[in-house]
């Protein structure tokens, strides 16, 4: 429950080579997830992250759904909370308020590529709903799980390097491999903690969210055989920094990441339009939508019986949005379909599976009271009461 010094860091990188054997038992896991993006104003460099139609993509490896609590009597529940400060977490909640408006025909809206930044008073924006959101759930959060805090992309560091273990900010306990004991006054001080700090990020950089997950399947606390363990994923849409990404800009399916302005730009890849650049250019394979990678991270972790929750926030994971690339909303599904924790309505009502989204959404979701699963696998809300609700719906399937 505390910050890390160096020379603890690199300890634990070596406690956790010391982990029990993996539990036996849950489900298949695979995942999917955000999108790039650097800030500066509005968003710097072009890692950005897009949007696209809802559904899954192949890549579901079994799903193993959980609909009830699945605390065991070892205690209560490990929870890594992985937070995206990607860059386009600087981007505005609702586009079109007043607020959001910059009076630049150029650069009609704040907190896009090349534009100026949101004053997140009168335009909040994703990071700053985010903080809102986590903060006040966390607030008595202490009684349901042992939370801990890891942020991608690698703070301090280059805008596409995955977080590693030795990068954890807020550990799961003491970060080693003992199970914690329930001490609620302590998980809630932790919880304090890991508010403190989501409240200080500052959004930069791309998305690696492949490496940042793979790092944690030999992290020693979430590989306690005693109580349920989970990886909780908060992130705004594409995966992408993977350097050896098999596909690059010459191919369709690079599914390029990248985009300027509300809409998104006519570019497709390839050709002399492609928003990632050339071969042999910086962002060619880099900017391409890294899924194959991050499933194969996600179910890495279900080897290990951690699950994955994934929590799409912003406009470009909504399908139908218009914003975006229009790829984020598969993406995010396909890993909460092999993450084992695809959102479920067990009461079989549409309500169960629209927690977290205005009434006036414009994509409402429905439940298949035949399966007990909602159709879109993936949690979603586009701002702080949302994610709140989000977060209580969740806490009650730990």
């Amino acid at each position: 429950m505390h910050l890390k010094t160096v020379a603890l860091a690199l300890g634990l990188g070596l406690l956790a080579l010391a982990c029990p054997p993996a539990k036996p038992g849950l489900g298949d896991a695979g995942g999917q997830s955000d999108s790039g993006g650097t800030s500066g104003d509005g968003g710097g460099n072009p890692l950005d992250a897009g949007n696209g139609p809802d559904g899954g993509n192949g890549f579901d490896g079994g799903t193993t759904v959980d609909a009830g609590n699945n605390s065991t009597d070892g205690g209560l529940p490990n929870v890594m909370i992985v937070v995206d400060r990607s860059g386009s977490m600087v981007k505005p909640v609702t586009p079109s308020l007043p607020g959001c408006q910059t009076g630049n025909g150029a650069c009609p809206v704040c907190g896009y590529t090349g534009c100026a930044a949101c004053n997140p008073t009168t335009c909040p924006t994703r990071i700053s709903e985010l903080q809102s959101g986590l903060t006040a759930f966390l607030a008595d959060a202490g009684a349901i799980a042992h939370f801990g805090l890891i942020e991608l992309p690698k703070p301090n560091a280059g805008q596409c390097d995955p977080s590693a273990i030795a990068d954890i900010i807020v550990d799961i306990g003491d970060g080693g491999c003992a199970s914690p004991g329930d001490d609620l006054a302590a998980m809630q001080a932790s919880a304090n903690v890991i508010a403190t700090q989501v409240n200080g990020i500052v959004p930069l950089g791309g998305t690696p969210t492949a490496g940042t997950l793979a790092s944690l399947v030999s992290y020693c606390p979430l590989l306690d055989s005693s109580r349920a363990d989970f990886v909780l994923l908060l992130t705004d849409g594409e995966p992408n920094c993977n350097a050896v990404n098999p596909n690059d800009c010459s191919m369709k399916a690079c599914e390029c990441t990248f985009y300027a302005g509300v809409q998104p730009q006519p570019g497709i890849c390839p050709g002399p339009s492609c928003p990632c650049g050339v071969v042999g250019g910086p962002f060619c394979v880099t900017g391409c939508i890294d899924t194959t990678a991050v499933v194969t991270a996600v179910h890495g972790l279900g080897a290990a019986n951690v699950r994955v929750l994934t929590v799409g926030f912003g406009l470009e994971t909504l399908p139908d949005s218009g914003v975006g690339t229009g790829y984020a909303p598969a993406a995010l599904n396909a890993m909460a379909m092999a993450g084992g924790m695809a959102r479920a309505c067990p009461g079989g009502t549409d309500a169960e599976c629209n927690v977290g989204l205005p009434a006036t959404s414009t994509s409402p979701d429905t439940c298949d009271v035949a399966s007990h699963l909602c159709g879109r696998a993936y949690y979603l809300t586009l701002d702080a009461p949302g994610l709140v609700q989000v977060l209580q719906q969740i806490s009650t399937r730990l």
